[in-house]
């Protein structure tokens, strides 16, 4: 770039500013280096400048935090449902537990049940277990088939 001046060069920029150029000017600038410079610099300058592209779409950013939120609402909901049901299982198994051994049906089921004296505790804790595995197996088998069901 030539940084020396020229007296035509004011002449050269209003031509270059109003897109009108008259033929001494034009023949000028393409002669003088400082005066051509000048004519693309202001070409550059009033060229239009495309926007640059966004990044990510504001809309799918939304959506994605919603889908989020939404997953992490799901989990903590079906974690409280799943204590939930163990805690009913087990409370229906002590229940029927206490009854069955008030009533006297215990007594006489026991002996064939467990032949042992002395472990109902193991088994009431296996019923519970199981009681518990299934209350489990309840929720996992429900959270599996809402995360299939399409979302509204």
């Amino acid at each position: 770039m030539n940084f020396r001046s020229c007296r035509h060069e004011h002449d050269v920029q209003a031509a270059a500013m109003s897109g009108r150029w008259p033929a001494p000017v034009a023949q000028h600038a393409r002669d003088c280096a400082s005066c051509r410079d000048m004519k693309r610099v202001v070409e550059a300058l009033q060229a239009p400048i495309a926007p640059a592209p966004r990044a990510v779409d504001a809309s799918a950013l939304w959506a994605c935090g919603r889908h989020a939120r939404r997953i992490s609402t799901e989990a903590r909901i079906s974690t409280i449902v799943a204590v939930a049901q163990i805690g009913s299982v087990a409370g229906v198994l002590s229940v029927l537990i206490a009854l069955a051994s008030s009533s006297g049906v215990w007594a006489a089921l026991w002996p064939a049940i467990w032949p042992q004296s002395g472990t109902w505790l193991f088994a009431a804790a296996g019923v519970v277990a199981a009681g518990a595995g299934f209350a489990w197996w309840a929720s996992t088998a429900s959270r599996s088939d809402a995360s299939h069901r399409p979302s509204g």
